[in-house]
């Protein structure tokens, strides 16, 4: 800001300087901003695993409006179903703003079919989107058993956000981690019960629902290489599987998501 510029924004990873000492450090170092990517991945993750029908999820007005992305499958209600239809069948203060059909993006009127493999862009209140998904029948219940993958830093931010979000029914049940050292010691409670060989295990072991790799600093990752030799995460495991670090390819059939850390 002395050369002119009129707003600052710093990226801080260690989360000692993102709780209390935050603001001492913005207003000493004149900081307009300051913004963990790791902390934000978390808390995407932490909505998408709150809302299981959507695929993405932006938030906007201090999170109190959303837009989610949802995917239609063969079997959906809305296959065949105009937006008129929509609205009458499932009536509620929500928008579709936007289909899109494979290389085609469409702003849709009350006339528009919908059909599957549409990628629908819906805007709502967080309230509004579990009502409307409950009632197509896209959300069940929300009770879920969670693996992360990384139990580093990101991995204890990710833990944070369900400890410290009360109205959350899902868990955290075990961790896997490559440090030897990590073996069957705790973050935030949480057990690390093995390294990567034991991910299979450890799916069948604790009932897992959905696995979240938190592991942002990796430079070249493949699944393929977590997995014992031949196995595919499809193979063993039919849940969500989360990533909270952006540009990687995952070659598998097991539903993902990739959570991008700026």
């Amino acid at each position: 800001k002395k050369i002119g510029v009129p707003y600052t924004i710093s990226r801080i990873r260690n989360p000692e300087y993102n709780d209390k000492s935050l603001g001492f450090i913005k207003q000493n170092l004149d900081i307009s901003f300051a913004i963990n990517p790791d902390s934000v991945a978390a808390k995407e993750i932490f909505n998408l695993i709150q809302l299981p029908g959507a695929e993405s999820i932006e938030t906007f007005s201090r999170r109190n409006f959303e837009l989610i992305e949802i995917i239609l499958k063969p079997d959906s209600v809305l296959c065949g179903m105009t937006l008129m239809e929509m609205k009458k069948k499932y009536p509620g203060a929500y928008l579709v703003g936007i289909v899109q059909r494979e290389d085609e993006v469409y702003t849709p009127g009350g006339s528009f079919m919908l059909q599957s493999g549409d990628r629908i862009g819906l805007t709502a209140s967080n309230q509004e989107h579990e009502r409307l998904l409950k009632m197509m029948g896209t959300m069940k219940d929300k009770v879920s058993k969670i693996m992360i993958i990384g139990a580093g830093t990101a991995g204890a931010m990710a833990i944070r956000e369900f400890d410290d979000n009360p109205a959350s029914s899902n868990k955290v049940v075990c961790l896997i981690d490559d440090d030897p050292s990590k073996l069957h010691t705790r973050l935030r409670g949480v057990k690390v019960v093995g390294q990567r060989q034991h991910i299979v295990e450890a799916v069948e072991k604790y009932d897992v629902e959905e696995i979240i790799f938190c592991i942002p600093s990796a430079r070249s990752f493949s699944a393929t290489s977590i997995l014992p030799k031949n196995a595919t995460f499809s193979s063993f495991f039919k849940g969500r599987v989360l990533f909270l670090f952006s540009r990687r390819t995952i070659p598998s059939k097991a539903p993902r998501r990739d959570i991008s850390v700026p």
